[in-house]
């Protein structure tokens, strides 16, 4: 098994506007999901994650996921980080 990698980002906190670093794993929501790491997720999916209520279950590509808080916020970092491009 490959060590795990981490990357960071810094984000601006939208409340206080203080830019902070995120310290992250890299893959960590397509494990979340049980995707393979070249598997695309898209926008689309990562905004019905955001969305949805902990505790209930949604498919994605296929597979029933179980929304966790810990899917939510991978969710959420990811969206971010697409903003950024």
């Amino acid at each position: 098994m490959p060590p795990k990698k981490y990357d960071t980002a810094e984000l601006k906190d939208k409340d206080t506007g203080k830019v902070e670093k995120v310290k992250f794993k890299v893959g960590g929501l397509h494990a979340s999901l049980k995707m393979k790491p070249d598997e695309d997720i898209g926008k689309d999916i990562m905004e019905k994650i955001k969305k949805a209520e902990v505790g209930t279950k949604m498919k994605v590509k296929g597979k029933d996921i179980m929304i966790t808080q810990k899917i939510k916020r991978q969710a959420t970092l990811g969206l971010n980080l697409m903003k950024r491009k």
